[in-house]
């Protein structure tokens, strides 16, 4: 199909040549050039994701570089689209958050100085969600309140996303067996970046994935578990579990390892030559984790790279405790919960075998699981505010549901959103989001899957 560019004063004679040939022609002066040009936009198909069955690749070529366009709908309206501003002559283009089983109409465009040429009306139909989806059932929901996105958690054997209000728009499929895909953080070009944990000291991988589940990169790891950090320059930190022998007996522990993007080790720091191995938890010591391997010390499971000062903070889940660590000389800051704390709280508010600290300002939000707490085991949502003068620190605000759905042994996750409100995960399968004054404004249960649910991200959109 030609499109050609020309003058305004010719769109009438242009206009005859279209109604006598079955050309479309689009006149516009080629302000970039001055020229006449002629663009032509051929070998267009809609090709179906072998990976996700509720998006599509839409393929077409120009015979000159150009940017690319989609316009899209359930009819020829075309109320959505996406654009990609990069020129080349081979262009495609992948449409995500569609809905399952469904015919749509679609139009490409090249884009030539902020000038669209669109191609004829097609179509494509999408296929169905696979059968062993979970069921999402929403008993919350306050779209004046809630903060509106994307969902996206890992809930074995998939990587979900959904709106909302429950809708899938968006999967994939784990290949092989039981791998925790943990965490899952979107990149800055619009990839995802995922841990693979195999609960084992000699195996880990973190992967980049484009939204087309294609794998972009694999970093395979010693020991990788829990949790990494993109760093500014480009680099990966993550935590690295280590075995050494403690008195004729093998304990677990962990390191910070930072790596560049070829893999190869440029830091580290062990919790073996800054932490006492007389401080322990005699039964998470017992922990099944990593099986006969040894014993599972210190668990890990959180780790946050601050920039401000070039530290890490780490979270020590079998030890009770956060640290700070300077980067720089490696040493410890300081201790926040544990036998060894700098900060002391009363004991009712103390955190117990912890995830998902969030650092802001001088608070730290986590998700206190409360596993071996003295009394009754309970969880909640926990912020503090610290006076880092007066070493000195508060509990500000707290929400705690009862009842057995919400005690949370094992995973669990606390996410603070832009309008304030507090998303919090639980391994019960539960997401609820919470407004500062503590009101449920969107709760979620995972139906028919026993697997748990690790971590939530929400997300301004899939692109």
């Amino acid at each position: 199909m030609m499109f050609l560019l020309k003058n305004k004063y010719l769109f009438v004679i242009n206009f005859f040549i279209c109604i006598l040939y079955g050309t479309f022609i689009y006149c516009e002066k080629d302000f970039g050039t001055g020229n006449n040009t002629v663009v032509e936009l051929k070998n267009i198909q809609a090709r179906p994701n072998e990976n996700n069955s509720i998006s599509q690749y839409i393929d077409w070529e120009t015979d000159i570089e150009t940017g690319s366009m989609v316009v899209y709908g359930l009819t020829t309206e075309y109320d959505s689209r996406v654009e990609l501003a990069e020129l080349k002559k081979r262009h495609t283009v992948l449409l995500l958050g569609l809905l399952p089983d469904t015919l749509y109409y679609f139009k490409c465009a090249a884009v030539i100085n902020g000038r669209e040429v669109f191609s004829n009306s097609c179509t494509f139909r999408t296929g169905s969600l696979p059968d062993d989806l979970p069921t999402i059932n929403i008993t919350e929901s306050d779209s004046l309140l809630y903060q509106n996105g994307i969902n996206m958690n890992y809930v074995f054997p998939y990587i979900l996303a959904f709106d909302m209000r429950g809708r899938y728009v968006w999967y994939y499929k784990i290949p092989g067996t039981y791998k925790a895909y943990d965490p899952i953080k979107k990149l800055p070009n619009g990839n995802l970046i995922i841990g693979i944990d195999y609960s084992q000291i000699d195996e880990g991988r973190i992967i980049e994935m484009n939204m087309g589940g294609q794998i972009v990169s694999d970093i395979k790891t010693t020991g990788y578990h829990h949790d990494f950090y993109v760093l500014p320059d480009g680099h990966i930190a993550y935590i690295k579990a280590v075995v050494r022998d403690v008195n004729g007996t093998n304990f677990v522990g962990d390191e910070i390892t930072e790596i560049d993007p070829s893999g190869q080790i440029i830091w580290n720091w062990s919790s073996f030559d800054y932490l006492d191995t007389n401080e322990f938890d005699p039964v998470s010591l017992e922990s099944f984790y990593y099986g006969d391997k040894g014993k599972d010390w210190t668990h890990a499971n959180e780790l946050i790279f601050d920039g401000s000062d070039q530290s890490y903070i780490f979270s020590i889940r079998h030890l009770n405790k956060i640290i700070k660590i300077d980067r720089q000389t490696r040493q410890i800051l300081w201790e926040f919960g544990g036998i060894h704390s700098d900060f002391q709280l009363p004991e009712e508010d103390k955190f117990y075998h912890q995830h998902a600290p969030e650092l802001k300002n001088d608070t730290i939000l986590l998700f206190d699981n409360g596993n071996h707490r003295p009394g009754v085991e309970f969880s909640r949502v926990i912020e503090y505010q610290f006076d880092w003068n007066g070493q000195s620190v508060l509990p500000v605000w707290e929400f705690r549901l009862s009842g057995e759905n919400f005690f949370t042994p094992n995973a669990g996750d606390v996410d603070r959103l832009e309008n304030g409100n507090i998303l919090i995960a639980t391994s019960k399968n539960y997401l609820i989001e919470v407004s500062p004054t503590r009101e449920i404004v969107w709760n979620v249960f995972f139906e028919n899957t026993r697997a748990r649910i690790h971590r939530v991200l929400r997300l301004e959109s899939l692109y």
